[in-house]
């Protein structure tokens, strides 16, 4: 029996992994594979850079609106991660088919889950648990955090040096304000939405990332179903495709139409009352 090789394990191992960080190898990558990775890449898609105007109440300045880093360092970390390990696993078991250079961080996490008893008699085995078990904890504390509330950007507020806060703001669906837990400034909820839908405006996604990613940012809830029956009956257009060859729409044609269909939909609720 040797000692296991993840870092502050001191359980015994047949190889080099415990039986338990095997586990908890296996339940991460199933649940990079499953959920964790694109839940990721949603926050990461609708959390894009610009400058523009705060609305702030208290006081104005100018912002970058753009969700904590971590959201997006992370995607590339988990991305280079498992892109490095599938090849070391594959070098090291070369019998084992690789999912191929094109495969997807979710196909590659997905892959690797299947060969957790092969990964344990490695040497690195230790290692490639170890950071895979931290990038899952990691990415679940980035998509879990506030979930209850809506993001609402960067403070971005200039304090007496000129320097803009950059704290996170959130706020419950509610609220018509919401303030700075850091530097204390006021916000309209709407006036930072607006501003946040404007500055994502010309971005691209598949239905599913649009679906998940503007109803925070429209108050309003989009099902994917509905986003694909537009599709089909050509009401919203592609605007290109992706890497794996999925059809792309705009955010503002998106948008454009969500807020069509809702005022029709008020207009005849109004001519049906006028009428009676």
């Amino acid at each position: 029996m040797n000692d296991c090789t993840v870092d502050g394990c001191i359980r015994p191992a047949e190889d080099f992994v415990c039986r338990t960080h095997q586990d908890e190898l296996r339940v991460a990558l199933r649940d990079l594979a499953d959920d964790l990775l694109t839940e990721l890449n949603v926050t990461r898609w609708r959390l894009s850079r610009s400058t523009a105007n705060t609305g702030t109440v208290s006081r104005s300045a100018t912002s970058a609106l753009m969700f904590h880093a971590t959201a997006s360092s992370l995607a590339d970390t988990a991305a280079n991660s498992l892109r490095a390990w599938a090849r070391e696993v594959h070098a090291d078991q070369p019998e084992l088919r690789h999912p191929g250079s094109a495969a997807t961080p979710r196909e590659l996490a997905g892959w690797l889950s299947l060969f957790v008893g092969r990964i344990s008699v490695m040497p690195d085995g230790g290692q490639l648990a170890d950071e895979v078990i931290w990038l899952a904890k990691e990415v679940r504390k980035v998509i879990d955090t506030q979930p209850m509330n809506r993001f609402l950007g960067i403070c971005s507020t200039l304090n007496d040096d000129r320097e803009p806060c950059e704290a996170d703001l959130y706020a419950p669906p509610d609220k018509a304000f919401v303030q700075c837990r850091e530097c204390g400034s006021l916000h309209d909820v709407e006036e930072r939405r607006r501003i946040l839908l404007n500055a994502v405006g010309s971005q691209k996604g598949t239905v599913t990332e649009l679906a998940r990613a503007l109803p925070d940012l429209l108050g309003r809830p989009i099902s994917v179903e509905s986003v694909k029956t537009w599709v089909r009956k050509g009401q919203l257009i592609p605007a290109g495709r992706n890497e794996r060859g999925h059809s792309l729409f705009l955010v503002d044609d998106l948008v454009a139409l969500v807020i069509t269909k809702q005022t029709r939909r008020r207009g005849k609720v109004t001519l049906t009352v006028v009428s009676a």
